[in-house]
C-alpha cells in the first residue's frame, strides 16, 4: 500500500490543460499578445472586442482506449494514500483514474484571413514546440488533427475570421474517495436506520 500522498500531480486532465496553455502562451508569447479563453466575448459592441483571441472547447470526450482496441470504462484503482500526520490506517483516499480521449477545438480570431492564417500557423507550432512538455506535465497524447475556416455565420465581429484547429487528446481523469469519510456515514446511516426502527418497535 502506498503511504504518500499523491493527487493529480504529474497528471494533466482537460482544465489543467487548458490553464497549462495559458501560462505557455503568456511566457513564449508575453501578455500583450491576446487572449486565450474559454468563451468568445458575447453582448455590448463587437467593435470593443479586441483581436486576436484564440477560443477553446471540449467538443468530444470517450473512455480512452487502453491497448489497441479494449476501453477503459470504469475508472480503476490507480493508488490509495493515508494522511501522513495522523497516520491513520486503513487509506484516508483512494484515488481511482480512468484514460479519456478527447476532441478539443481550438478557434483562432483575427481581422483578416492572412493574419488568421499567420496566428494559426503560429499556434500549430507553439503546440508542436512544447508537446513533449506537456508530456512531462502527465498529458498522455496530443495529436493534430485538422484545421478547417468558421462558416460566415459564426463571427465574432464583422471584421474577425476565424481557423477551427482540432486536436486529439488522451488524458487522465482521476477521482479521490474519502474512504474514512464514506465509512463514517455508513455508520451514522446504520445507527439513524437503528433508532428509527426501536422507534417504531417501541411505539415511542
Amino acid at each position: 500500500m502506498e503511504v504518500r500522498r499523491q493527487t493529480a500531480q504529474g497528471n494533466l486532465d482537460y482544465d489543467d490543460f487548458t490553464t497549462l496553455i495559458r501560462r505557455l502562451l503568456i511566457a513564449a508569447w508575453g501578455d500583450k499578445w491576446g487572449t486565450f479563453v474559454a468563451d468568445a466575448p458575447t453582448g455590448g459592441n463587437p467593435t470593443d472586442i479586441k483581436l486576436p483571441i484564440i477560443t477553446y472547447q471540449l467538443s468530444k470526450m470517450t473512455p480512452g482506449k487502453v491497448g489497441e482496441s479494449r476501453r477503459e470504462i470504469r475508472p480503476r484503482l490507480r493508488h490509495e494514500y493515508r494522511d501522513e500526520e495522523t497516520g491513520s490506517e486503513p487509506p484516508v483516499t483512494q484515488v481511482l483514474g480512468r484514460m479519456m480521449d478527447a476532441e478539443i477545438v481550438f478557434e483562432v480570431w483575427e481581422e483578416s484571413n492572412a493574419k488568421a492564417e499567420k496566428l494559426a500557423k503560429k499556434f500549430r507550432d507553439f503546440m508542436t514546440i512544447y508537446s513533449g512538455y506537456f508530456k512531462e506535465q502527465g498529458l498522455k497524447n496530443m495529436v493534430f488533427v485538422l484545421m478547417s475556416a468558421t462558416p460566415n455565420g459564426e463571427i465574432l465581429r464583422d471584421n474577425a475570421v476565424c481557423r477551427k484547429l482540432v486536436y486529439f487528446v488522451k488524458f487522465e481523469e482521476l477521482t479521490e474517495i474519502p474512504v474514512d469519510v464514506i465509512k463514517t456515514i455508513e455508520v451514522a446511516n446504520k445507527l439513524a436506520a437503528q433508532e428509527e426502527l426501536e422507534i417504531i418497535v417501541n411505539g415511542n
